[in-house]
């Protein structure tokens, strides 16, 4: 009896050692197989992240382009590589590895140019609001035939309804098509002007005029540039030409801001755009070159004032120097898309 339950037991110890052998052998199996998974995902998301670099890259600079080129990262190494397959199409492979590990992911990319959104000039001046009051006083004048030669007369003011029109009213100082009154044009350009003014804005290239009596560069006929005015600012006398965009706007979210004081003798060419701004006061003898837009986001009247000798002259030209102020300040509009990806 004694001996044949030391057998029984011992089988139970044997078998116990056994099914115990067993178990550790599968947990680690398991364990490795959870390792292998875990660094299968590593080094497959270190792959997609280099293509993110390499996407991140042309949008920074269209021209940039990797052959073999290696980031290391505290996870592991990426290799990106492009391939030029088409005029408009760029294939990027991005390889992550680690320790034994690796994935390869291919990005095909397509290159498209962004149109940056300037306004057609409608007139020397373009109301694309109902809501505000108009005066034109002085020996001011507002002429829409072009200053250039080169293109047809358009509205001297230009507004968008009948009651625009009529707030306008009727003046021998403005001129062009039609004349002595204001011209009601189909679909305004403000909303267009609206896109633009968010792309420019936040371009590092773009003037911030702080300074309540900014006297410093406004562009020149080469170098047109981008000016934005979120306060009252005066421009007066020894201020050389403008070229370019100028942006008169509500400062952040407050209302009835952004104050363009025009006076001496300043002359800007190009494209005016006030957006909310409390008053167009414009005295002395500035000339504004090309076009001046008119705009509202919100319920505030816009009230326009303007006296003195003041010109507001159409000038088709000047539209070349409003388009290239705006690509002179968004260096890159180039857009990348992935349409595919495989791995």
């Amino acid at each position: 009896m004694g001996r044949s339950m030391l057998i029984i037991v011992m089988g139970v110890i044997i078998t116990l050692s056994m099914s115990q052998t067993n178990l550790f052998s599968t947990l680690s199996q398991i364990e490795k197989k959870t390792n292998n998974y875990a660094m299968g995902t590593s080094v497959s998301n270190l792959a997609h992240s280099g293509a993110e670099i390499a996407m991140q890259n042309l949008r920074n600079d269209s021209d940039w382009r990797a052959q073999g080129m290696t980031v290391q990262t505290a996870n592991g190494l990426i290799t990106l590589t492009t391939t030029e397959m088409g005029t408009d199409t760029l294939l990027i492979t991005a390889r992550g590895t680690s320790l034994e590990f690796d994935h390869t992911v291919n990005y095909m990319v397509l290159q498209t140019t962004t149109t940056l959104p300037v306004p057609d000039f409608q007139g020397a001046m373009a109301i694309d609001t109902d809501n505000f009051v108009f005066s034109l006083g002085g020996s001011a004048e507002i002429n829409g035939n072009d200053v250039s030669g080169t293109c047809d007369a358009q509205p001297g003011v230009a507004v968008t309804s009948e009651t625009g029109a009529v707030k306008v009213g009727t003046n021998s100082r403005i001129k062009g098509d039609p004349d002595g009154k204001a011209g009601i044009v189909e679909g305004g350009s403000f909303a267009e002007a609206q896109e633009l003014i968010k792309i420019l804005e936040n371009s590092p290239y773009a003037t911030h005029i702080t300074d309540p009596n900014y006297i410093g560069d406004f562009g020149s006929v080469d170098n047109p540039g981008v000016f934005l005015i979120d306060r009252k600012v005066r421009l007066s006398g020894g201020m050389t030409d403008g070229y370019g965009i100028m942006v008169i706007r509500a400062g952040g979210e407050l209302e009835m801001e952004g104050e363009l004081d025009l006076s001496g003798n300043f002359t800007f060419n190009g494209l005016m755009i006030f957006e909310n701004a409390y008053s167009l006061d414009a005295r002395g003898t500035p000339t504004i070159n090309g076009s001046i837009l008119i705009g509202s986001t919100n319920d505030v009247t816009v009230p326009i004032y303007i006296t003195g000798n003041v010109k507001f002259n159409y000038d088709c030209s000047a539209q070349k120097h409003a388009q290239l102020a705006a690509e002179n300040v968004v260096i890159n509009n180039n857009r990348f898309t992935a349409i595919s990806v495989f791995e």
